[in-house]
This record gives structure tokens, C-alpha cells and sequence, in this order.
């Protein structure tokens, strides 16, 4: 925003005397952003704005909307542009409240925007940039969300673990139990993990990076995703006091579904992890760059990627020297560790390189492929911020008053190893095409087709 935007609207915001929405998702466009509807349109020195929001956060209750709309200068192509709209500009109203399966104390509505008049001092940020503005504001979301994700499963571990140790079947505790300890323990390797990487990102936030949306979604897809495994496990531990509303086990599945999807879908910021780090790949390979030339542009339009966001941060690049430094300050005690994120490394170079000189500008279509690639990337950015902090932690109370994160550090960096073998596994050998033949016959029948009676 602009000085005056700044003084006009952040005190109230952050007192709480003005609440604030985000409308970007129309009923046609959620992903894919670009395709949305509503429209901005010149007149005079002011904007007239038209068009309908759904599934608004807030939306009853906020003052202050974020709105994004098409908009387009004279002989130019309509673009995204990003308007600072309140509650008491005519022709702004909200729809009924939403039914929904979780969060059901936060309020969500459509918004509909009938001929709005904006003045020109309403623009957030440039005309025609509004993608730039809503990957700010969606890194923030992002980060948040994994944040909000890791004080979940504090939480969770911290029910189910009184529930293991408060409940007795066959004479004993379950937590006594392999299989309960099993769980719990994944429980916390997924909460530190999570921990780990949230932590790293926000540093880059509060370092002043403006490059870290890649950083920023591996953070959501990973502490969303374990969030929603403690969920699960903490449920089961519970067994049928878990699948009672007298009991939060059921609230907090429910609740911590819908982080998988909203800020970007779990699906949609794995393809945008793994093609910005291929396009940063393409861009090395002389012999195929004229085959992918081109085809990073916009590989996914819901969020306006940006080419220039590679990643390249905590060496998870690729095209890594067989020789590495990546650890030059890693504790000894982490030695082996170390080992398994270098050769996943090269492991990721070898994937990328392939893929790009098997499929090329085809890549952006390779759905399963590239999915395959993310999950490389992301075990091995939260195995390096889990090293990281558990170096920090060796260094600073020694190694012995770390033998716990010790054995947190080797049981992640085993899981990633597992991970990404079998996702290297999957790239020359799997069932791709027979699923998509399956998916396909089920589509035509709009049913499953296989009933025994």
C-alpha cells in the first residue's frame, strides 16, 4: 500500500476497529485464478466495480476487503488488479452464512460487488499487477498457516498422550503399547519437522526476503499435511471416545481438513514447487532450453508464478557438484544424516535432468511426475531446516542434552530417505497410465463399474 493507504487503515486494522476479508476466489475460478470474472472498469479519475466473491472469510463481520478484479487501459489485455474496498461504499453486500464441515465459529459468505465505486486512491499496488499482490499476501497466509498447524499439533500431542497414559486395556497403559508408541512418536517427528520449517521461512520473512514463495507453500503443504496425520493418529489413540463430539478429537479432523485447500491446494503448490525448480534447471540445460523455452511462463495461472522465484535456498538446488559443502557447519554428531540429504540432492538433480530431457515443454502437463519431484524437494528443504535447528540446539546445550532431537533428526532424515527413494522408484517405474485409463472409464460412467450384484 502507499503511505497514505498505511495511515488511513492500519491502526484501525490492527486494533480490531476494522476487520479485514480476502476476495479472490470466484465460482469459476479458484485455482486458476486469471479466469475470474469480476470486472473493474475506468470512469473518470474513479474504478466501477461488478462481480461476486465466494466463500469469503469474514465476510459478514469485515469492514475492509482486499477485491480483485480484471481491468484493462484502452487497446490493452484485461489484468488483475488489486482494490482496497469497505463495507460502506454502495453496492457492497455479503450472502448467507455458509454451512460448512469445519471452523464453523469463522463466518463465510459470498460478497457481491454491484457497480462499486472506487476511487482511484483505492488501488492496491499498480494496475495490471494484482498477481504480485495476492503472492504477497498468499506467502503471508501460507506461512500462517503452517504456524497455526504446529501449535495444532502441540495440542493434539499433548491429548493424546494424557488419553494413551489415562487409559488401561489388558491390564496395561496403552502408551505402553508398540503400535500407540508408533504413533506418538511420528506425531512428534512431524510436529518438530513442521516446527523446523515454519521457523526457517519465518526468518526469511523477517530478514526482508521477497523471494520466498516457494519456501513459504513447502511450509503449508508440509506442516498442513502432518497436521492432518496427528489428527488422524490422535483420534485413533482415543479409539471410540475419539469419534465422540464430547470429546475435541472429531472438531480438530474436522477443522484441520480444509488447511489442505484453502491459500492454494496442497495439488496446485506442488506443481508450483517443482516447475519453478525445473524452469531454474531448464535454464542450465543448453540442449533442451530451446524445447522448454518458454513454458515456466505461466505453468500455473491461479498463481501468477513468477519465474524469478527458483529455488535455490538451503542447497536443495539442483545441478549440485557430486562434492558438496552443504552442511560446511553441521555438528559431527550429524554426520550421517548429512550423508542422506546430500545424496538426496543428487538424487533431486538426477530427477530434474531427467525429466526435463524426457518430456521437455510437456513437462507442464506430467501431472504425476512433477508431483513425484515436489515431494523430493520438500522432504529435503524441511530435512535441512531439521538439521539446522538441531545443530543450533547441539552447539548451544551440547550433545548430550540433545539426545532426543538426535533421535528426532535420524528419524526424519530416514523418512526422507524412504520418501524420496520410492518417489525415484516412481519415475520410471509406475502405474500412471493405467490410472489415468481407470479415472477416465469412471468419468464416462459417472459411477464405479465393477459391482459384484
Amino acid at each position: 500500500g502507499t503511505d497514505e493507504q498505511r495511515e488511513k487503515y492500519l491502526a484501525p486494522l490492527a486494533s480490531g476497529e476494522m476487520l479485514a476479508a480476502f476476495c479472490l476466489t470466484e465460482s469459476g475460478s479458484g485455482s486458476d485464478a486469471a479466469s475470474i470474472k469480476t470486472r473493474a472498469e475506468q470512469d473518470g479519475d474513479d474504478w466501477i466495480l461488478n462481480g461476486e466473491k465466494i466463500w469469503i472469510t469474514d465476510a459478514e463481520i469485515a469492514d475492509f476487503f482486499t477485491v480483485f478484479a480484471k481491468t484493462s487501459a484502452p487497446n490493452e489485455r484485461r489484468q488483475l488488479t488489486a482494490f482496497i474496498v469497505t463495507r460502506d461504499m454502495q453496492g457492497v453486500s455479503h450472502g448467507p452464512h455458509e454451512d460448512k464441515m469445519g471452523i464453523r465459529a469463522c463466518p463465510t459468505n459470498t460478497m457481491s460487488f454491484e457497480n462499486v465505486r472506487i476511487p482511484k486512491e483505492n488501488v492496491l499496488g499498480e494496475v495490471g499487477k494484482g498477481f504480485k499482490v495476492a503472492m504477497n499476501i498468499l506467502n503471508s497466509g501460507r506461512s500462517g498457516l503452517g504456524g497455526g498447524s504446529v501449535g495444532g499439533m502441540k495440542r493434539l500431542i499433548a491429548l493424546a498422550s494424557a488419553q494413551a497414559n489415562g487409559r488401561e486395556q489388558f491390564g496395561r497403559k496403552i502408551s505402553e503399547f508398540g503400535l500407540i508408541k508408533q504413533k506418538m512418536g511420528e506425531m512428534v517427528v512431524d510436529c518438530y519437522a513442521s516446527e523446523s520449517v515454519v521457523t526457517l521461512v519465518a526468518g526469511l520473512s523477517d530478514q526482508g526476503a521477497q523471494d520466498y514463495a516457494i519456501e513459504a507453500a513447502i511450509s503449508k503443504v508440509f506442516a498442513t499435511e502432518a497436521l492432518y496425520r496427528c489428527a488422524d493418529e490422535a483420534l485413533q489413540i482415543a479409539g471410540g471416545n475419539g469419534f465422540m463430539r464430547e470429546f475435541p478429537y472429531e472438531q480438530v479432523v474436522r477443522d484441520s481438513r480444509i488447511n489442505r485447500i484453502f491459500e492454494g491446494t496442497n495439488d496446485i503448490l506442488r506443481l508450483f514447487i517443482a516447475l519453478n525448480g525445473l524452469d531454474d534447471v531448464g535454464k542450465n540445460l543448453k540442449e533442451v532450453s530451446a524445447g522448454v523455452k518458454g513454458a515456466f511462463d505461466h505453468p500455473i495461472k491461479g498463481f501468477g508464478v513468477i519465474r524469478d522465484y527458483a529455488l535455490r535456498r538451503a542447497s536443495i538446488a539442483t545441478g549440485i557438484p557430486t562434492e558438496m559443502n552443504t552442511f560446511a557447519g553441521l555438528r559431527e554428531e550429524l554426520k550421517n544424516e548429512q550423508h542422506i540429504f546430500e545424496a538426496g540432492t543428487r538424487h533431486l538433480a538426477t530427477a530434474s535432468d531427467k525429466l526435463l530431457r524426457r518430456h521437455g515443454k510437456k513437462i507442464v502437463e506430467k501431472q504425476m511426475a512433477t508431483a513425484r519431484l515436489a515431494d523430493i524437494m520438500i522432504h529435503l528443504f524441511v530435512l535441512g531446516a531439521v538439521l539446522s535447528r538441531v545443530s543450533s540446539e547441539i552447539e548451544e546445550k551440547g550433545p548430550e542434552a540433545c539426545i532426543q532431537e538426535r533421535k528426532i533428526a535420524k528419524a526424519f532424515a530416514g523418512r526422507t530417505e524412504r520418501a524420496i527413494d520410492f518417489c525415484m522408484h516412481g519415475l520410471d517405474k509406475n502405474d500412471d497410465s493405467e490410472l489415468v485409463a481407470i479415472a477416465d472409464h469412471a468419468f464416462d460412467l459417472e459411477k464405479f463399474g465393477f459391482d459384484t450384484i
